[in-house]
């Protein structure tokens, strides 16, 4: 007899036992349709009569951080965030989820355009969708998952080389120093790995994931390096860049970056290796390699990769 008529918190309501009429479930008696769509992602614990639907929310850990996708812009203000989440005590950060992904420590909210369809909501999906406004209404339409005690799964441990930029790629495997991952670049970073698409859907057929955690926040703006190397060392093609701002990075976040490979018109079939690394967008100074307490390089061979022409 006391529920309000407007579910406080409705983006993660609060702890306790809900008994929810299959009218105002599906929104047809009241002014916001998705008032409580939170419960659609969820099994009822009884349903009585077929008209009420009983559900028990346990308590969660309290969360840290609001990450959104901003195609073109991010989908819900602060105030709605406040309102929808009933709390402000979150960091609030900003993603360009086509090119990169952000995975901070603790616990969150992603929240991506209801529209979004690409890279940014696969990696979002590992979370579990907890409410979705299809239509834009108060806010343009949008999706939230919840990210609670998610694991990421990391690529496996391989074995890359570390050398200056000016060896060529014989050079390097011959001299270059070996280090299993994860291998340490610069103050800020740590370079984890890389996977390529397994779904010629998923992307275009050259482009590959890396992975990094962050040791430490950067002082200056950083870009992560990707290119596709023949054997004189001269890039075949380049897919540096960065969708996560700098300042919005903490120790023991994981940042997957997607780089995309223009292949040059007529490449007959050739081997290239995967060269990365990060630079400084300031000044283009390349983070040095460090292994065993000494720097070894400032650049990666990761892999080799036999491309073609489109």
């Amino acid at each position: 007899p006391a529920a309000p008529p407007v579910l406080p918190q409705r983006f993660a309501p609060a702890p306790g036992i809900y008994t929810i009429s299959a009218n105002q479930l599906q929104g047809l008696t009241i002014a916001l349709p998705e008032m409580f769509n939170y419960f659609h992602h969820l099994e009822p614990e009884r349903r009585i009569g077929h008209a009420m639907f009983v559900y028990h929310l346990a308590p969660r850990p309290p969360a840290d951080w609001v990450a959104q996708c901003a195609l073109p812009v991010a989908p819900l203000s602060p105030a709605d965030l406040a309102e929808g989440l009933g709390t402000q005590e979150y960091q609030l950060l900003t993603l360009d989820c086509e090119q990169s992904w952000l995975i901070p420590p603790g616990n969150g909210w992603y929240v991506l355009p209801h529209a979004y369809d690409g890279w940014g909501k696969r990696q979002a999906e590992q979370g579990r969708l907890a409410y979705e406004q299809p239509q834009s209404g108060y806010a343009p339409a949008f999706a939230l998952y919840e990210w609670f005690d998610e694991q990421t799964e990391l690529p496996d441990t391989i074995t890359v080389y570390a050398a200056p930029s000016v060896w060529p790629v014989s050079q390097v495997l011959a001299a270059g120093i070996q280090i299993p991952t994860p291998v340490d670049i610069g103050d800020a970073l740590t370079f984890l790995g890389y996977t390529t698409p397994t779904d010629p859907t998923s992307g275009t057929p050259w482009s590959v994931t890396t992975y990094w955690q962050v040791r430490a926040r950067p002082t200056a703006a950083l870009s992560l390096m990707a290119h596709l190397l023949e054997g004189t060392g001269i890039p075949l093609a380049v897919g540096d860049g960065l969708g996560v701002p700098f300042n919005q990075w903490q120790p023991g976040s994981l940042i997957l970056q997607r780089h995309h490979f223009a292949i040059p018109e007529n490449t007959s079939a050739t081997r290239t290796w995967l060269q990365v690394g990060a630079y400084t967008l300031e000044d283009l100074e390349r983070a040095p390699i460090q292994h065993a307490g000494q720097i070894v390089g400032d650049r990666l061979l990761v892999a080799e990769i036999e491309v073609t022409t489109p």
